[in-house]
């Protein structure tokens, strides 16, 4: 298996990905295209895993801030991964390079939203460990948050502002 960085090539197979795993609308492709049109996207932080010359799991990050910071951090905005290869830690390798990546671009941090513990196998903790909570507050118990660079968060408290295009969709609501 090959990750590599999304090419403009890639993206009917990214959509077709998306689309297919999730099989009920593609409101995350819209996503995806909205990101890629943002004034910050990084298109360093959108991966791919490549098998047999076939997409087979996608992964992007979006940029954010902490309210009153001035340390940019990033959100993972999508993560699909292939029905048919749910058991190869596709997933988990995607990850780890998106880590890697954001670090090297000098993002501190990255947060997650959601209700999976596996994100704490990977060194996520909730992100009211640090003080840090999201605009909407029913969905504090669902952000995790990991330091890119230990003590980054150290004196960071405050709202987590996501994206525009993310926002705009509600996908925070």
């Amino acid at each position: 298996m090959l990750i590599r960085i999304v090419k403009r090539d890639d993206y009917q197979s990214i959509h077709d990905l998306i689309v297919g795993t999730y099989k009920t609308n593609d409101s995350g492709e819209l996503l995806v295209e909205k990101l890629r049109q943002q004034g910050d996207y990084n298109c360093q932080l959108e991966i791919i895993a490549v098998e047999d010359e076939r997409i087979i799991g996608h992964a992007m990050l979006c940029t954010a801030q902490v309210e009153g910071n001035q340390d940019d951090g990033t959100v993972l905005a999508s993560i699909t991964v292939s029905d048919n290869v749910a058991e190869e830690k596709v997933g988990q390798r995607l990850i780890k390079a998106l880590e890697m990546r954001a670090c090297a671009a000098g993002y501190t941090y990255i947060g997650v939203l959601s209700q999976a513990d596996s994100y704490l196998n990977f060194g996520y903790a909730p992100a009211e460990n640090y003080g840090i909570a999201t605009q909407k507050t029913m969905q504090n118990d669902l952000l995790m948050i990991k330091e890119l660079i230990t003590g980054a968060l150290k004196n960071v408290h405050g709202k987590l502002r996501f994206n525009r295009a993310i926002e705009e969709m509600s996908v925070i609501n």
